[in-house]
């Protein structure tokens, strides 16, 4: 991830600890569940499929 978006590997983990922080979430592991549960991502589909916040889809 921090390749891709061009950020550090220490940024991308301060990202994702506030981000579990927010949701009151353990681990990443419980975020899966949480975004499964939530809608955010469907079982079988591919990370560009469930990727479209903001395009209206």
């Amino acid at each position: 991830m921090a390749t891709h978006t061009h950020i550090s590997e220490t940024t991308v983990k301060v990202h994702i600890t506030h981000i579990l922080t927010k949701l009151n979430l353990r681990n990443r592991a419980h975020a899966i569940v949480y975004a499964y549960e939530s809608g955010l991502i469907h079982p079988g589909s591919k990370p560009e499929d469930d990727m479209s916040l903001g395009s209206g889809a």
